[in-house]
């Protein structure tokens, strides 16, 4: 084998340990949105809207400037080794006003630990083994708090 031929080797490996890392991690980012929906224990995954439309209680997606916007797992964007996301819930008042809080994370991997970054605080958590039961707690939390600061 050509020393290039090693290179190309060598790239071509490097390029599908790449991939499976970001698969990974997309697919364990899945199981934190699951894992939160699980915590929230929601009477079910969709609501009427005002429009009388379904739409989910959890939606994933992207914040930026100040608006959310929907997105699916592989159209996050990518920062060094993190998947940048925000998590969007519909909280309904008894009254049905809905209110759409937003925290925006990012999520990581290093071997077999996760670590979840809120990035209006920059505090991170970390979970093992894809534990995600603390993550789903820190974001409720996060979402708490957001409401009692609002006035």
């Amino acid at each position: 084998m050509s020393r290039y031929q090693e290179l190309q080797e060598s790239l071509h490996i490097h390029l599908k340990e790449v991939d499976a890392y970001w698969d990974g991690l997309r697919y364990s980012l899945t199981e934190v949105v699951e894992a939160f929906s699980s915590f929230l224990e929601l009477p079910s995954p969709l609501f009427k809207n005002s429009n009388g439309e379904d739409e989910f209680y959890i939606k994933l997606g992207i914040f930026s400037a100040g608006k959310f916007t929907k997105r699916n797992a592989l159209q996050l964007p990518i920062n060094g080794n993190a998947l940048e996301f925000a998590i969007s819930l519909s909280v309904l008042t008894k009254a049905g006003v809905q209110t759409d809080m937003v925290v925006p994370l990012t999520l990581s991997r290093q071997a077999d630990a996760y670590t979840l970054t809120f990035v209006n605080s920059g505090e991170s958590i970390f979970a093992r083994d894809r534990d995600f039961t603390e993550f789903a707690e820190a974001i409720f939390k996060a979402i708490r708090s957001d409401f009692d600061r609002r006035p």
